[in-house]
């Protein structure tokens, strides 16, 4: 099975237009990554928020694959024909 990376390559090679990977509106600092460290709500809330993208963007990804396979196996069909 193909990860979301392989299949937004082999799309990107097709020329489909793919949107970039959604990045993290604030960049992320060292001290909130050790333990005990009191992570501010406004960096939560940057995780939860690029979290949510990378979902919306799976489900893209996914969905304009599913359209090229489905694309090019009736593309064969009709050659085969």
């Amino acid at each position: 099975m193909l990860s979301l990376s392989q299949k937004a390559k082999i799309l990107s090679k097709t020329g489909s237009s793919i949107p970039p990977f959604p990045s993290r509106r604030l960049p992320v600092q060292e001290r909130y990554l050790m333990r005990g460290a009191q992570v501010p709500q406004e960096e939560l809330d940057a995780d939860e928020e690029q979290e949510e993208a990378v979902k919306f963007w799976n489900l893209e990804i996914e969905s304009m694959y599913v359209a090229y396979v489905a694309a090019r196996a009736a593309q064969s069909s009709r050659e085969a024909e």
